[in-house]
């Protein structure tokens, strides 16, 4: 049900020895239809299907960099930016629609120098930046007496230095940073700032021959201007993973440790592109056990057993039309195992198929949520890339089948079973380049049978009304090296 119209050109040259620079263009008119419930979920009868517009976007990129290498030392400037025109729908049953204009930077100077051959070094330092504009569409401001319009800047600058030691068989590798972020909102009467001090500690251990560990630690302290305690602190990451070569080209491998991470920005105080903030919000923490074997021979394959505990993760959840807000779940555990493998069924044919299963359970303390399945978690999913390869063709198709879901944490919508189809076509030449057809979505798969206490519904594959995942998408990809 989508009729995504993708066009994308980009090129780049050498400057100089050490100059380059890439150009890029691209735009996009993503209308596309959905079902449209009329406020009534419970009453199918009145359903029907509408076509969400104003979802297109043009983007121009730059991108030069300039680079300097010596026999013991490199030296590298880039300066990524992008400026990019979007239309921002209104909500689902208004027709006023807004104009967005993004410029996003990264620009970074990066040094690393061999002090010695057992000691080498690392240096960076780097400005990330964001700057939104929104404003009424000429559309809108015909249709209302008052004119809107609405900015944010959200910036990150800092710098890292990194010691890398190499004594044979250890290597060991200490990295600190220093990240300053500030979010200046208009619609806010001061701006938020958040400073972070991350420190980790990685090291590869080898035992013997056959076995290696690699112990690893991340510590980052975290200073806030804003009341949320819980944006203050230490955190801590300390994991520890080891693999094992074993006979008959076999190799087992896991990790065990504990992970975290702290709300960005918008997560907290929201952005103008659908996310309403949230500043109660904590820090999701977890630990995790992962164990699994690989096969190298023929056929390779694969088994990954994994389990995690976890603690107010965060999840995206609809408050409104267009509009996502990000909520603690509380705890929760998932377990799962994934299995797959390639065969060389001939010089021309291969088959890579994959299964995945994951158990989960909300361990929230709200009766309606606690003991229910985690939403948008797949209990199982399945997976089936098939490549044909002959001189300069290449044909490939993926298969995905996903299971039935929950799209909330009282388990009260539930999709229904659906699969997903790709297929893409590439030739390569040397005089004229290579030219790539790529059909994702065969099928303009994007809702699927769905019950919403207990009754029967059309529901959004996506997850989120009114935006169901991207429908049929269309690409023709031409790359020729000058």
């Amino acid at each position: 049900m989508g009729s995504f119209q993708w066009l994308e050109i980009a090129g780049s040259t050498h400057l100089s020895e050490q100059g380059r620079i890439a150009l890029g263009f691209s735009q996009s008119q993503e209308n596309f239809n959905y079902l449209d419930d009329n406020g009534t979920p419970f009453n199918t009868s009145d359903d029907q299907k509408k076509e969400r517009i104003h979802n297109g976007f043009r983007r121009l990129s730059l991108l030069p960099s300039w680079q300097a290498q010596t026999s013991n030392s490199s030296f590298k400037v880039f300066s990524l930016n992008s400026l990019q025109w979007v239309e921002v729908p209104g909500a689902t049953y208004q027709p006023q629609y807004f104009d967005l204009t993004e410029y996003h930077q990264v620009s970074a100077i990066k040094y690393q120098r061999d002090l010695s051959p057992l000691v080498s070094i690392q240096s960076d330092l780097f400005l990330r930046m964001a700057v939104d504009q929104l404003r009424d569409s000429e559309f809108a401001s015909k249709t209302q007496t008052r004119e809107y319009s609405a900015h944010s800047t959200n910036s990150t600058w800092g710098g890292q230095s990194a010691v890398i030691l190499k004594a044979e068989p250890v290597t060991a590798t200490f990295r600190s940073s220093v990240l300053v972020s500030k979010l200046d909102q208009s619609s806010t009467s001061a701006p938020a700032r958040l400073l972070e001090v991350p420190f980790a500690l990685l090291v590869q251990v080898p035992i013997s021959s056959r076995i290696e560990i690699k112990p690893a630690c991340l510590a980052n302290w975290t200073e806030s201007d804003r009341q949320n305690q819980a944006l203050r602190g230490w955190s801590f990451s300390p994991r520890l993973g080891w693999q094992m070569q074993a006979e008959n080209l076999g190799r087992l491998r896991g990790i065990v440790g504990s992970y975290f991470r702290r709300p960005h920005l918008t997560e907290l105080f929201g952005n103008q592109k659908g996310l309403s903030g949230n500043v109660l919000l904590n820090p999701e923490r977890a630990h995790r056990v992962e164990i699994g074997w690989d096969w190298l021979g023929n056929p390779h394959w694969s088994v990954t057993v994994f389990g995690t505990q976890a603690q107010d993760l965060i999840q995206y959840l609809p408050s409104g039309p267009n509009v996502q807000r990000p909520e603690n779940i509380g705890a929760a555990s998932w377990w799962g195992q994934e299995l797959s493998a390639e065969f060389i069924v001939s010089k021309e044919l291969s088959l890579r198929p994959v299964f995945a299963s994951l158990f989960s359970r909300n361990e929230s303390e709200v009766v309606a949520e606690k003991n229910k399945i985690l939403p948008n978690r797949f209990p199982w999913l399945s997976r089936l890339d098939t490549t044909w390869e002959k001189q300069k063709w290449r044909l490939s198709h993926r298969a995905s089948v996903f299971s039935n879901s929950f799209l909330d944490r009282a388990n009260l919508k539930e999709l229904a079973p659906f699969q997903i189809h790709d297929i893409t076509i590439s030739r390569s030449d040397r005089a004229w380049g290579q030219f790539a057809l790529e059909i994702q979505n065969i099928f303009d798969i994007t809702v699927a049978n769905g019950i919403w206490s207990g009754v029967e519904s059309l529901q959004s594959v996506g997850g989120i009304p009114g935006y169901p995942i991207a429908g049929r998408r269309v690409y023709f990809t031409w790359t020729y090296n000058i």
